[in-house]
């Protein structure tokens, strides 16, 4: 009868370390993300260099390339070990140790970007490009949709922009956050607006956090700690949020809600959070082909049709109130224009091998708008392949949903 209790204080004992293997993990990071990048790179120090990458703020020295492989590795290390040797067995905690564990994992998260907002976006002036059309309609009433940032040379971003022939490749979900961002933060100085947009992508972080949490809690609880802390910890995540200011987790947010709600079977509210994500990039419209089968074995056809219906109605009303400020004719829809915009991908590295082939171009500093063979092969050639592989997994769900529907559990 005395061994039980001593098993229990074992458990909660063994636990109990796990839990401060997580917490010195957290506080590893966090001097990693600080002393690895924040400090050494920040905007106070570096704020008015324009287009900078890691390699010449440390003039290409040995000693930055190996403080910056060595912070990387060491980021992911510690990142490992939170997971293998704390979260991982998280499913036999206690309730008590459960609800430690994540507010451990909130509270890393949050420390990480705190740490890194001050930092110099390095690598990506994509934090430029997003200030620079907000002030575009904030301060010029221009259109980032149709006019481009060359239009108005003089401002004091101008020089900070990468992509300033090119209108903007977001939709108006976005725009229309960079403008209110610009309202509010354009007499503030470069640094300020700076972190300001870096905080818009925080606050996507968040949600997306958030909706993956309650998400998991929905269908798989004993896998929400460690779904929420390979989210929330993941140093690639943290590095291009908070510290380069990316969008990104702005659309993921309006992802997340999507399968939180398609977890809910709140069908309409799961195609509008996929459409809102839509207005911000494109990417989630992947999402509603899906939605639409789960709605359809879960609903019947004709229950299905009314909810096609009224998805359809909002959505498309939603759309049109969005793009009617930005509207230039049907141009405004287009996306190809996102082909000119890569330069560090692996189609990029394909297309230097194709444009001497191609276009008869041997100078690797050629843009994308003067290949236009290599350009159109590689950009036709992905899609084809991309819409293979995802109409096999659609095929896949609709044969499972079609099996489920034969033989219910």
């Amino acid at each position: 009868m005395q061994t039980r209790p001593l098993i229990l204080r074992f458990s909660i004992r063994r636990h109990s370390i796990q839990l401060a293997v997580v917490a010195a993990c957290g506080a590893a990071i966090t001097l990693l993300f600080h002393y690895g990048f924040a400090a050494r790179y920040s905007l106070a120090e570096f704020g008015d260099r324009h287009r900078q990458s890691f390699g010449t703020l440390t003039r290409y020295s040995n000693e930055g390339a190996y403080w910056f492989i060595g912070a990387i590795f060491a980021l992911f290390v510690c990142y490992a070990l939170g997971y293998w040797l704390g979260v991982k067995p998280s499913p036999h905690f206690t309730p008590l140790l459960r609800r430690w564990a994540l507010a451990l994992i909130v509270i890393g998260g949050v420390m990480f970007n705190l740490v890194l907002l001050p930092m110099y976006p390095a690598d990506a002036s994509d934090v430029y490009d997003y200030i620079m059309r907000g002030r575009m309609q904030a301060l010029y009433g221009l259109n980032p949709m149709e006019d481009v940032p060359q239009q108005v040379a003089g401002d004091p971003f101008y020089r900070f922009v990468s992509w300033r022939r090119t209108p903007s490749a977001y939709g108006p979900a976005w725009e229309i956050l960079a403008h209110v961002t610009t309202t509010f933060t354009a007499d503030t100085s470069r640094n300020t607006q700076v972190i300001a947009y870096k905080l818009l992508a925080v606050a996507g972080y968040g949600v997306t956090a958030l909706f993956i949490a309650l998400t998991l809690r929905q269908i798989a609880p004993r896998r929400l700690l460690v779904g929420t802390y390979l989210f929330m910890w993941n140093p690639l995540v943290i590095y291009m949020t908070a510290g380069g200011g990316h969008n990104d987790t702005v659309m993921t947010a309006c992802m997340a809600f999507a399968v939180y709600a398609l977890s809910r079977r709140w069908y309409v509210a799961s195609t509008l959070g996929a459409v809102l994500g839509v207005l911000v990039k494109f990417i989630p419209a992947l999402l509603l082909p899906i939605i639409a089968l789960v709605a359809l074995r879960d609903l019947g056809v004709r229950r299905w049709l009314r909810y096609a219906l009224v998805s359809a109605l909002i959505g498309g009303a939603v759309a049109v109130v969005m793009y009617l400020p930005y509207w230039h004719g049907i141009d405004t829809l287009r996306t190809e224009r996102r082909a000119f915009m890569y330069t560090g991908s692996v189609a990029t590295v394909a297309r230097h091998w194709l444009m001497p082939i191609l276009d008869g171009v041997t100078d690797l500093s050629t843009s994308a708008r003067e290949t236009p063979n290599s350009r159109a092969l590689l950009a036709n050639g992905t899609l084809v392949i991309f819409g293979l592989y995802y109409l096999s997994q659609l095929i896949m769900l609709l044969l499972a949903n079609q099996a489920l529907t034969l033989n219910p559990a």
